[in-house]
């Protein structure tokens, strides 16, 4: 993949660094899931790129793209994921301006979600969508309530300070990332942390803006609940996930009459990152499906 980035000022506050990877093709706009910036996926991109013109945002709070509360802030309020979308709408009006081909949206849980609200807010600016696990949780469940929280206080109590990258990748390897690709945790390692002078590493995305991201879940999942689009949806979910993660994905197949469910035996809801290959088949098959046309368009 060859790289170009961007600065992209899509709201106040907030500053977006912009990737474009090149490739053949429609454009594919990927959103990345929280916590995880876009080239920690660079194992799947690098599979696309006969296929697609792949461009793609570090949404706000990740990797260079700033957060619009300042560091150290003590009261971080909810995020609202429309926020987020709308880092997809601005990196696609300035790496994509009109006339473009066809736009696939590509993205993985919050990610994902992210383009349902993008397209529910500009109707037509995807020709296809491919969710892998979006995260979706509309109804008020002890059950969802339950991880909302648990995930809220996880990313508080979330170690965002290393010695070194050595120190960084040994306690990743160790821990619930143990399972990614190695690129995927290499391209990680670069762009999820900022390096400090002495060659510390601190989180890109601090934890406070993390559990913001997770408290404002069911806020996003109440919006998803009522959404419709008129583009081919594929929904994925893998095999070995968790039942809500499942559970989410199986709603939102339900939710939008135009989507299909595809289940992929073996993988997790880290598939995209643990497992590219699989994840690049599966997307590769969909775009071939849905015959989709890149001559351009006003």
């Amino acid at each position: 993949m060859r790289e170009r980035r961007f600065h992209l000022r899509p709201a106040e506050g907030v500053e977006l660094i912009a990737h474009d990877l090149g490739g053949d093709g429609p454009i594919g706009l990927f959103a990345h899931a929280t916590g995880f910036p876009l080239l920690s996926y660079a194992p799947l991109l690098g599979r696309l790129g006969d296929r697609l013109h792949l461009i793609g945002p570090d949404l706000r709070g990740h990797a260079g793209s700033s957060w619009p509360w300042r560091d150290g802030a003590a009261d971080v309020p909810p995020a609202d994921w429309q926020g987020f979308a709308d880092d997809l709408a601005a990196t696609l009006a300035a790496l994509a301006p009109r006339p473009r081909p066809a736009v696939i949206g590509i993205g993985h849980s919050s990610g994902a979600s992210a383009l349902v609200l993008a397209e529910v807010a500009r109707p037509g600016t995807f020709a296809a969508l491919y969710c892998y696990e979006p995260a979706f949780f509309p109804a008020i469940d002890p059950a969802v309530e339950a991880l909302i929280a648990a995930r809220t206080a996880g990313a508080l109590r979330r170690r965002s300070h290393f010695s070194s990258r050595a120190a960084a990748r040994e306690r990743l390897r160790g821990g619930p990332l143990s399972g990614l690709h190695p690129e995927s945790l290499e391209g990680y390692l670069d762009s999820g942390f900022v390096r400090g002078d002495d060659a510390s590493l601190l989180l890109a995305l601090r934890p406070q803006w993390e559990a913001a991201i997770y408290a404002s879940a069911r806020q996003a999942g109440a919006r998803l609940a009522t959404a419709q689009v008129a583009c081919p949806v594929r929904v994925v979910c893998g095999g070995q996930t968790d039942a809500l993660a499942r559970r989410g994905a199986e709603g939102l197949a339900a939710q939008l009459a135009t989507a299909e469910l595809e289940l992929i035996d073996g993988l997790a809801h880290l598939g995209p990152l643990e497992r590219p290959a699989e994840v690049a088949a599966s997307l590769l098959a969909f775009l071939a499906a849905v015959r989709v046309d890149d001559t351009p368009s006003a």
